[in-house]
């Protein structure tokens, strides 16, 4: 009885959870979620709407909204996904890659 009570009070503070889901479980398909940063992109040539449409397609795991009146990129997305989404932005914006 004394370790029931223990469990329940573990499940029901928060702090005690972790970064796991559900007090320590795995998620579905057992892969614990990744941490996820947000960036903000400027873009030199590329149209940011433009961009952001292509890089969602390519990366349907990040977040990506463009920001059209500065002409930039908001990204939320995992490291490794971040790492790639600047190699690629990189590669697209560039002169010539802006709307017609």
């Amino acid at each position: 009885m004394g370790s029931g009570s223990g469990g329940a009070a573990g499940m029901s503070s928060r702090g005690s959870m972790g970064p796991m889901m559900g007090g320590g479980m795995m998620p579905p398909g057992g892969v614990a979620p990744r941490a996820t940063a947000i960036k903000v992109v400027s873009l030199k040539h590329a149209a940011a709407p433009d961009l952001s449409a292509v890089l969602s397609r390519v990366f349907p795991q990040a977040d990506v909204t463009p920001e059209p009146r500065s002409n930039k990129l908001i990204i939320r997305a995992d490291d490794d996904t971040q790492a790639q989404l600047a190699a690629l932005i990189q590669q697209l914006d560039v002169e010539g890659s802006g709307s017609r």
